[in-house]
């Protein structure tokens, strides 16, 4: 079925930078809170940046935090994403996670590295259609805002190129604790006993509202709280 959009919702081309802010839940728990921000960096460059962490009273006993960026590159004329590089960072239990990709555009290849294993990988071609695991989940708000309903993502995964499938199931209305949004659920469909889905808000350039993953062993579920400040305050990047 097509979904129509009104005329609003079409998109400026370039990415805002804004901070949002989410409460974390594990199976219906609430547990922390999540972070993402995007900063603009030099000219067509931006950063985007996601941090989750303990709060509450579960922050006396625990001191789990994963910290995710992806730099990037936006061309305005030609509508492409083009990642730079990717960082993950896990911190708590007994082991610290450590992982990245660099992207080599002169070499023709990405650079994963996970823990001390490094794993050399040869891009597409055309190395336009290549995204890390942070980056495409901007590009799917912009090819929304596009009025795609079905899309294809291949990212760098570790040590191999993945393909990623989504698709718009419908509207939604969302009721949260930022307010009630109209928004479009979009579900990935290759998951591989992984599931992903997204609800990005109709009406706010198509801002990430809603995101549960579940991978088999548990299921966490972010919903916004706070929405668009494109300066964070010092209150909501330090647990408490």
């Amino acid at each position: 079925m097509l979904l129509l959009l009104p005329a609003t919702t079409l998109w400026a081309l370039e990415p805002q930078p804004y901070h949002s802010v989410y409460e974390v839940s594990v199976a219906g728990l609430s547990i922390g809170a999540m972070e993402r921000q995007l900063e603009r960096l030099a000219e067509g460059e931006f950063r985007l940046k996601t941090k989750i962490y303990i709060t509450g009273f579960m922050a006396n006993f625990r001191d789990d935090r994963m910290e995710e960026e992806s730099r990037w590159r936006w061309n305005e004329k030609t509508e492409q994403q083009q990642p730079l590089a990717y960082r993950y960072t896990k911190r708590g239990g007994s082991k610290e996670k450590q992982r990245s990709v660099d992207f080599d555009y002169v070499k023709g290849v990405a650079i994963s590295r996970d823990q001390a294993e490094v794993t050399e990988l040869k891009l597409p071609d055309p190395a336009t259609t290549i995204h890390d695991k942070l980056s495409y989940q901007w590009l799917l708000r912009h090819e929304l805002a596009q009025r795609k309903r079905e899309f294809v993502y291949q990212l760098v995964d570790g040590d191999a190129l993945r393909e990623y499938q989504f698709r718009v199931v419908g509207k939604v209305v969302l009721s949260t604790p930022a307010g009630k949004f109209d928004t479009l659920e979009v579900e990935r469909i290759n998951a591989d006993g992984r599931k992903i889905s997204f609800w990005c808000a109709l009406d706010h350039d198509f801002q990430l509202v809603k995101i549960i993953q579940d991978d088999g062993r548990q299921e966490i579920t972010a919903v916004i709280s706070e929405l668009n400040r494109t300066t964070p305050p010092p209150a909501a990047t330090s647990k408490k």
